[in-house]
């Protein structure tokens, strides 16, 4: 037991590791899984914990030099009971389940069925489920990241999924499937400016980076914007069989007027404030 500021509970490296049946409570963070500088992860199974923390309770962090290729792959992530107690973040930014600042390379990550609730309000930045990477000089490459039948309750952002600019070789996204999550609650504070279900965010400066992308069959209450892609350019795309819910007098649905490439099925219904003046 660490000073509850900066402690984490358990930290994993390498692969072939499973975490399973703890209880955390009180720590900055529970479980943590690292690259440890220039180990590749892959084979790891996290399912079955209680973990209350303040800054993020399950978490995926780039620790090292970001010029060594290191890689997650075979992640699974499920079945977890998950508070965050985000009162005292230490960076205004505060997340359920974190995949920050990971290096090159991320494949066939799931996770599915768990329990994410925000306890202490949302006086700062908080989300449910983070992937991405906002360091400018971030390569981001990411194939099979699945999403599925989680409950996220209390959050500015219920799912996130940021891009940044890509400056050691832009980003390169396969199959991002978001599906049959229940986002609730997923409200908009004065210090924190948002309140997006789905929230998809590129930055990168590669052309069309996301090949496919489904969000599907999720039940999203928000108090401002159910789904949100913004600058995504994606090859193809589904946003179907949603139930959207919003609060506040604003969009279902919106997406960047930078979204260029939108192929495939489309039945998400976009609102404004008034009737279109051109086209």
């Amino acid at each position: 037991r660490d000073n509850p500021m900066t402690g984490i509970a358990v930290e994993v490296h390498g692969a072939f590791s499973t975490v399973r049946d703890c209880e955390v409570f009180g720590l900055s963070m529970g479980i943590l899984i690292c690259d440890n500088y220039v180990a590749t992860v892959y084979d790891i199974s996290v399912y079955g914990n209680y973990i209350e923390a303040f800054t993020c309770p399950i978490g995926f962090f780039r620790i090292a030099n970001l010029a060594v290729p290191t890689s997650l792959s075979g992640i699974a992530i499920y079945d977890n009971l998950i508070r965050l107690i985000s009162g005292i973040s230490l960076n205004n930014l505060a997340y359920g389940i974190g995949m920050y600042t990971v290096d090159r390379t991320v494949s066939n990550i799931q996770i599915f069925n768990n329990s994410i609730t925000n306890f202490k309000g949302n006086s700062v930045n908080v989300t449910g489920i983070f992937c991405g990477s906002y360091n400018p000089l971030e390569s981001y490459i990411v194939d099979r990241l699945s999403v599925e039948n989680n409950s996220v309750n209390s959050f500015t952002t219920g799912i996130e999924f940021y891009i940044g600019t890509g400056g050691l070789g832009g980003a390169d996204i396969g199959s991002i499937y978001i599906d049959g999550n229940n986002l609730t609650n997923i409200v908009t504070t004065a210090a924190a400016a948002r309140g997006f279900g789905v929230f998809i965010q590129d930055n990168s400066t590669v052309a069309s980076p996301f090949l496919y992308l489904q969000i599907t069959n999720n039940h999203v209450q928000s108090s401002d914007i159910c789904i949100y892609l913004r600058n995504a350019e994606v090859t193809t795309y589904g946003v179907n069989d949603n139930t959207l819910q919003t609060i506040a007098a604003n969009a279902y649905f919106e997406q960047s007027t930078t979204v260029t490439l939108r192929y495939g099925r489309k039945s998400a219904i976009s609102y404004d404030s008034a009737a279109p003046t051109t086209g």
